[in-house]
């Protein structure tokens, strides 16, 4: 398993997309933050870069780009196959996941840092504000990122390709699939809407306990379904 894990460390590392879509954030930032200046509630740097980041979906898109690039990427390099008769299967998806949460701290750390710099020009109150409410935005986002890490990862070793994970990610990511809801309270009269994880990406701090609950739910749900298909595929 240490094995496993070193080596997706050393992989996510040396993979040239991770950096692009770090500099494709930095230019982001850059071009996107006046939209966001004095915007009701941004009243100091770390509201502003939560605002940015984690409310505003910006964060969740690259995440999903750079998942959907990483997860289809070892398939077709033939790691998985090349290590499979030395680890189970369960460790090659617990290492995806590490790899994940790793790619979510480095990019939510980044994307907060350049996004309180900025705030220091484009923010009128230049004062930090409250640390606890922006670590616990960040903890909730890391439930919900990682349920969303887990659907993306079984979409991919379904398609194999980038294309529909991507797709489905920013569906997700952009709150389209509140059309399923809606048309399923026209035809059913039943509100599903707060069973998607799109909502709880676009509502992370509403309710607390339902946002840890829903997250884990999907995580274990779509984790399991990797698990499974990693065991009937030939991956």
């Amino acid at each position: 398993m240490l094995n496993v894990i070193k080596y997706k460390i050393y992989e996510l590392f040396h993979m040239v997309s991770f950096y692009v879509i770090m500099l494709v954030m930095t230019v982001w930032v850059l071009l996107t933050s006046v939209d966001y200046v004095d915007e009701d509630g941004v009243e100091n740097l770390f509201n502003y870069a939560k605002c940015f980041v984690l409310d505003s979906g910006f964060l969740s898109m690259f995440f999903v780009i750079f998942l959907a690039i990483y997860f289809t990427a070892e398939y077709k390099n033939g790691f998985i196959k090349s290590i499979a008769t030395n680890c189970s299967k369960l460790q090659l998806i617990v290492g995806n996941f590490i790899a994940t949460a790793i790619v979510f701290v480095v990019y939510t750390v980044y994307m907060l840092s350049i996004s309180v710099i900025v705030g220091c020009f484009v923010v009128s109150d230049r004062y930090f504000g409250s640390v606890t409410g922006l670590l616990t935005s960040v903890g909730l986002a890391s439930v919900v990122y990682l349920a969303l890490a887990a659907i993306i990862l079984a979409v991919s070793m379904l398609a194999r390709g980038t294309a529909w994970p991507i797709i489905i990610g920013l569906m997700i990511c952009t709150q389209f699939t509140y059309i399923i809801a809606m048309a399923v309270k026209t035809l059913f009269d039943l509100d599903i809407s707060k069973y998607q994880i799109s909502y709880y990406l676009a509502n992370l701090t509403d309710d607390t306990t339902a946002t840890i609950v829903a997250g884990s739910i999907y995580f274990v749900i779509f984790g399991i379904l990797s698990l499974f298909i990693v065991k009937k595929k030939d991956v």
